[in-house]
């Protein structure tokens, strides 16, 4: 029997993978985003993590409730 791979499935794992997908957009590391997110409280970063994560919470919506 086959393990499944469960580490990209949204509904396991809704908010999975924000920083990093904003690190890759603004090339920097995950760690700056994380720091400037939630250590220094970057306005610019902090509406961009709020705009993704809203985002990811309608996704995780729509399928959960279907």
């Amino acid at each position: 029997m086959q393990k499944i791979k469960i580490k990209d499935d949204i509904r396991r794992h809704p908010l999975r993978g924000i920083l990093t997908e904003i690190a890759r957009e603004r090339n920097i590391t995950p760690q700056s985003v994380r720091q400037q997110i939630f250590l220094t409280g970057n306005p610019e970063m902090l509406k961009i993590y709020k705009k993704k994560k809203a985002k990811r919470e309608r996704e995780y919506e729509s399928i959960r409730i279907k």
